[in-house]
């Protein structure tokens, strides 16, 4: 809701100012020669304009049939914005955008004009707004690969898991080198034995701001642990460089549950231990059970970043009942009173809550 909101008010400055463009442009679109067929299989980035002033990056991937799936953002705010939608005899595709995959906000009708320009319209939902749009198929974007991410997996590995501080993207991975896994974000290890599960590395962008990529990463070397982490990445050119680690955990012990990009921030939620509760409550006594093993999930804390600052603040918690009360079988009275704290006060809390709580225990100890 919040990019669709900033969108309309985007296109609400330039509206007035524009309709005459439009209906040229649109005139001029009418007059071109017939569009050219897309590929039965593509996977592209382009970068471009809505209307000539709004700068839009796109991702679209095509695996066979009619279907077109992919994802842009408007570069002024970097936050994702979900593309599904076909191709038709014609030639032209019809994309519709999702914020939340469900609500929709826009729609891009369009064409090839040759093999590297994607051109149309982009319509509010209510057809009463239209823009022109152009885009240009990027050259440095490494294709071959079965997914619509903006650089292969196997970089975001080989920088995090070995010595390297930056990576050349022309350095592409023969074909056969990468198994890919069910969802195509990332790949598997078929070199290596598996232990426990296959080993495998994936990614998703969370978004992007002042030319570099906000990644959520998932990460598993064969054993018990399920490592996810974000991450900001630098793309100059072919050049990946990674910038700064900004959280991350293995799954009860701090792993990622969502992310989101913000103008200026960072948000996301990290799982939390019963241990991970106390230390919020900043409570240190010795009458509630201490749990804090990678499988002892009890809830999850919200986080802030700055993206300015580097500073982050947590902002409330979301505690899950029954896990919390699976690990109090049989409470102690300290215990109880934090069952109880939560029944009643309710699952989220924030410092303000969790400082009330803390009386009520320091008050039981005495």
């Amino acid at each position: 809701m919040r990019i669709f909101l900033l969108t309309l008010a985007f296109f609400s400055l330039i509206s007035c100012s524009t309709t005459e463009t439009n209906k040229s442009s649109t005139e001029t679109s009418e007059e071109k020669s017939p569009s050219s067929h897309p590929p039965s299989h593509f996977h592209k980035q382009y970068r471009g304009t809505i209307n000539g002033k709004l700068n839009i990056e796109m991702y679209l991937r095509r695996n066979g049939g009619e279907q077109v799936l992919g994802q842009y953002f408007y570069t002024s705010i970097g936050e994702m914005i979900t593309l599904k939608g076909n191709t038709h005899e014609d030639g032209k595709i019809v994309l519709t955008e999702f914020t939340d995959g469900v609500t929709e906000t826009g729609k891009f009708n369009g064409s090839w004009s040759d093999s590297t320009t994607f051109s149309g319209t982009w319509t509010d939902p209510t057809g009463k707004k239209s823009f022109p749009f152009e885009l240009h198929e990027s050259e440095n974007y490494i294709s071959w690969f079965n997914n619509n991410l903006p650089f292969h997996p196997a970089y975001v590995d080989m920088l995090l898991n070995g010595d390297q501080e930056e990576i050349d993207l022309t350095s592409e991975f023969s074909v056969g080198e990468i198994q890919f896994d069910e969802d195509s974000s990332g790949y598997v290890y078929t070199d290596q034995e598996v232990l426990m599960r296959e080993p495998f590395f994936r990614y998703s962008v969370i978004g992007y701001k002042g030319g570099n990529y906000f990644l959520d990463i998932l990460y598993c070397g064969g054993g018990t642990g399920m490592f996810s982490s974000l991450y900001e990445f630098e793309l100059e050119g072919n050049s990946l460089k990674k910038i700064r680690e900004i959280a991350g955990g293995d799954r009860c012990n701090n792993g990622i549950e969502s992310a989101s990009l913000t103008k200026e921030k960072l948000i996301y939620s990290q799982s939390i231990t019963m241990s991970d509760l106390l230390a919020y409550v900043e409570y240190n006594g010795d009458q509630v059970r201490n749990e804090s093993c990678a499988m002892c999930c009890i809830g999850a804390v919200n986080m802030e970043f700055d993206l300015n600052t580097g500073k982050r603040k947590w902002e409330s918690v979301n505690i899950d009942l029954t896990a919390l009360e699976d690990v109090f079988q049989e409470p102690s009275a300290s215990e109880q009173i934090v069952l109880d704290f939560f029944h009643s006060e309710g699952d989220e809390q924030n410092a303000t809550g969790l400082e009330k709580l803390n009386s009520l225990l320091k008050k039981a100890e005495h």
